[in-house]
């Protein structure tokens, strides 16, 4: 059994030490092309040290990867997409200097380094204990991607300059002479962007790699050159004349009383960008790796842990690293099981590149560190210049190019500035457009829950044009709200130019997310302009906090206030009825809008009907219908209050429905058998009249006539229900 497993073993053991070894000599090699970038111009002498840092954040950021409690596979590196703000913030420190940078100059750079990576770092760590790792998906994709192919084409113009070694300055890389330095890497990082259509991009990186190296060291042996030669021209990575201080301590007692504090607080707006940059980057890396690698993955843990790793590399001055998508594909590609020998032999690689110095790094041509930046840089461009072309509405992909050309213009941070504003503008637009108004209807189609007689029903929906209904939704601002106030105010004026007397206007906010100043003001105009026009103005489903700080608004008009728009639809109902009966109390007269129904039955009793529809006395709390239960009859409600509640399990019951004198209950069940859909009760000691099936054939039996004036009673008030439903479900769904 152990025989048959030994090939197998030693099979995995072999792919997890290739793994690391090609992860950690790949966050090698883009650790100096970093340091190259941010140390360049002025402070190419102090590049010795700068590698050093990078190296030492790549450390810090694999053994984070190695130490991890529940170690899924993913791998880590130093990121370019912050270190093209930190170069930018480190030759503002440096000036336009002609000459090498003063120590002054220098140090200022290390505390900009330590700076940077401190404040990324507690930027992650308080993304991962807020447990906000789904934030990424609250930044506009359009700012996203400027900031990506701004950065993309950043690096795309510092590998030039770094492959030309003529200074600073892409009017310098673009002459004949200096381009045959750089074109032919960047050819290479084209042919691996091309190459990434059929194979991983982790394939090609690492053929390209091999490629490149084998072919420098072929020219430098067809040319009989020695290594000192081939670095003298540039062949070769040249550390040699950049040595310095190899372990001075960028946050040294020393080097920060010699640091320029007002030119890093110059810069304080570029660390912040980085440090929010590199959170977002580290952010949109663990859901990239989550679905390559289809392994789930905790994105709080993870920014926690790169969260603490940037602290610890902030503290020594080292370059902020966190999770990288191509060395997990890489690294998953080659072994897919986690393991962390893979992590541990990149820890090995990379403490060996930085215990090797410049006699190491010196083995490696400087063409390949071109071609790694060239290929990050054109990757970006790729995806987000030509890819997103088509994915993206044309709106959003002018942001990005806008984004990107104010970054060439004036920078990373006025293009953060101008990329959240255009982002937030076109998100108000088209959110304003969204429709506010759930509903639109009249007291004739919404009816409150309280069922009554048939006479007081007709007189509710006879005066309904009275009553506007407005149900809104969604969050009122500026955008929504003025919407919402033309829309009320054009129903308003139709209904005038109709001769229909509006008496309310009554404004649902049950499902409004929130109310910002301006709406609240546009409400208080509304308020105003019904005064002017005799209508008074309800407000529904307000909490108290809402409520209060819109009363405060409006001063005048007849303005009132319910919890729910059923209590609003009840009162208002009540008003209609008791103007209709003049000013006797409606309390106690409901019973004279009963008469229809109660005539009817005292006919059929009058004809001796084998029927009893004697009335029943009941008590407050009796349970008229239980829900559930066989249906085989109806009440009429002659006196007192019944109520209709529903309950879902072990939750309490929900009231639905309030029944008053004149009302049919139940006939929905009696004529179709179904069981009953809800709990009525007695509220009030009340007198009801019960029909059941059983009598109902033997009316049929007895007067035919008769029993087919009662059913038909019976329909049309099903009938009327239903079209009341079918007109009220027809306006929200306008």
């Amino acid at each position: 059994m152990t025989r048959a497993n030994d090939p197998g073993r030693a099979e995995a053991l072999l792919s997890a030490t290739g793994a690391g070894l090609l992860a950690g000599g790949l966050a090698s090699l883009y650790a100096v092309s970093f340091a190259q970038i941010v140390f360049a111009g002025p402070l190419s002498p102090a590049v010795g040290q700068g590698v050093r840092l990078a190296l030492l954040g790549t450390l810090v950021a694999v053994v984070a990867a190695l130490l991890r409690r529940n170690f899924t596979g993913t791998m880590w590196q130093a990121q370019g997409i912050v270190v093209v703000l930190t170069a930018l913030a480190a030759a503002g420190i440096a000036g336009d200097s002609a000459g090498p940078a003063s120590p002054v100059t220098v140090a200022s750079v290390f505390v900009l380094l330590a700076l940077i990576a401190l404040s990324t770092g507690a930027l992650m760590l308080a993304i991962g204990l807020a447990r906000l790792g789904q934030i990424a998906k609250s930044i506009p994709y359009p700012v996203v991607g400027g900031f990506l192919a701004a950065t993309g084409w950043l690096l795309v113009v510092r590998a030039a300059e770094i492959g030309h070694q003529g200074g600073a300055g892409l009017v310098a890389a673009l002459t004949p002479a200096a381009a045959m330095r750089w074109l032919p890497p960047f050819i290479v990082a084209a042919l691996m962007l091309i190459a990434e259509r059929r194979v991983k991009s982790a394939t090609a990186l690492v053929v390209a790699t091999l490629g490149l190296t084998v072919a420098v060291y072929a020219g430098i042996a067809a040319m009989g050159m020695s290594l000192d030669e081939a670095r003298a021209a540039g062949l070769l990575l040249d550390l040699a004349d950049a040595q310095g201080d190899a372990w001075s301590w960028a946050l040294a007692p020393g080097h920060l009383m010699e640091v320029d504090w007002q030119a890093i607080g110059d810069q304080f707006p570029l660390i912040g960008t980085a440090a929010l940059l590199a959170a977002l980057g580290a952010l949109l890396n663990l859901s990239a790796i989550e679905f390559a690698t289809g392994a789930p993955v905790d994105i709080d843990a993870e920014m926690r842990a790169a969260g603490a790793a940037n602290m610890i590399s902030g503290s020594f001055g080292g370059f902020v690293g966190y999770q990288s998508t191509t060395l997990t594909e890489l690294a998953t590609g080659m072994h897919p099981r986690p393991t962390r020998l893979a992590p541990a032999v990149a820890t090995g690689t990379v403490l060996a590149a930085l215990l090797g110095g410049s006699d190491l790094l010196g083995l490696f041509p400087r063409s390949l560190f071109v071609m790694l930046l060239a290929y990050l840089g054109l990757g970006f461009l790729r995806r987000w210049l030509v890819h997103e072309r088509a994915r993206l509405p044309r709106g959003d992909y002018l942001i990005v190019l806008l984004i990107l050309a104010i970054t060439l213009a004036a920078g990373f941070v006025w293009a953060v500035g101008a990329g959240i504003v255009v982002a937030s503008m076109r998100f108000t637009v088209a959110y304003s457009r969204l429709p506010a108004l759930r509903s639109a209807t009249n007291g004739a189609v919404r009816l409150s829950s309280t069922e009554r007689s048939e006479r007081a029903t007709r007189e509710i929906i006879a005066t309904g044009a009275e009553r506007l209904i407005f149900e809104v939704q969604g969050y009122m601002f500026f955008g929504t709200a003025n919407a919402l106030f033309s829309r009320i105010d054009r129903d308003m004026e139709k209904s005038q130019q109709m001769g229909e007397s509006v008496r309310y206007l009554v404004i649902d906010l049950r499902r409004v997310q929130g109310i910002d100043v301006s709406a609240l003001f546009m409400f208080d105009r509304l308020a105003r302009q019904a005064a002017r026009r005799g209508v008074a103005v309800i407000f529904a489903g307000l909490s108290s906090e809402e409520e209060a700080r819109l009363s405060s608004v409006i001063e005048q008009g007849d303005v009132r206030y319910f919890p729910i728009l059923d209590q609003a639809l009840i009162s208002l109902e009540e008003e209609v009825l008791a103007s209709a009966m003049g000013d006797t109390l409606v309390g106690e007269h409901f019973q004279n809008f009963g008469a229809g129904f109660r005539s009817l039955m005292a006919r059929i009793e009058a004809t001796g009907a084998p029927v009893d529809f004697r009335a029943h006395e009941v008590a407050a709390g009796t349970q008229i219908f239980e829900m559930g239960e066989e249906s085989d009859s109806l009440a009429v409600l002659e006196s007192g209050r019944l109520h209709a509640t529903l309950c879902d399990g072990d939750s309490a019951s929900t009231r639905v429905a309030t029944f008053l004198p004149g009302a049919v209950v139940g006939e929905m069940g009696l004529l179709t058998g179904a069981p009953r859909t809800a709990n009525v009760v007695a509220e009030t000691a009340a007198r009801v009249r019960i029909v059941t099936r059983t009598e109902l054939e033997a009316l049929r039996v007895h007067d035919p006539e008769l029993a087919l004036e009662l059913t038909e009673r019976i329909a049309t008030l099903i009938a009327q229900r239903l079209a009341r439903t079918t007109a009220l479900l027809h306006a929200v769904s306008r």
